[in-house]
């Protein structure tokens, strides 16, 4: 299992735990459609593909969050990310994905120590 971070577009934050065989359909449920990664060093994260598109809720606590991490992309002034946005830790050598990184948890308040299961 892989722990991710979802932040929704009021700035509720939850932790989920993803399963190997089902990622990419909890993925999908998270942000409601199909997915499309963003990246930054150490992180990958995911939203709603169609966001814009849909004219999803903007995510100010999420894209915030992303651009504080080094986010790889950018907006333009003014715009934010849409909808939930689900990050993990970079994926590994085989690709699979990783733990959410234990400072990205405590930057939006979360402990990482209420995951003893995990090795954050």
């Amino acid at each position: 299992m892989t722990l991710a971070l979802a932040i929704e577009p009021d700035g509720g934050c939850a932790v989920h735990e993803l399963v190997e065989d089902t990622e990419l359909r909890q993925l999908q449920a998270l942000v409601d459609g199909y997915i499309e990664g963003i990246y930054g060093p150490g992180w990958v994260g995911f939203v709603n593909e169609e966001g814009l598109i849909k004219n999803l809720d903007q995510n100010v606590v999420g894209t915030n969050l992303a651009m504080e991490c080094d986010w790889y992309g950018g907006l333009p002034l003014g715009e934010f990310l849409r909808g939930t946005i689900v990050f993990l830790g970079e994926p590994n050598e085989e690709g699979e994905s990783t733990d959410v990184s234990p400072d990205m948890l405590r930057m939006v308040g979360i402990r990482p120590e209420q995951f003893p299961q995990y090795n954050l």
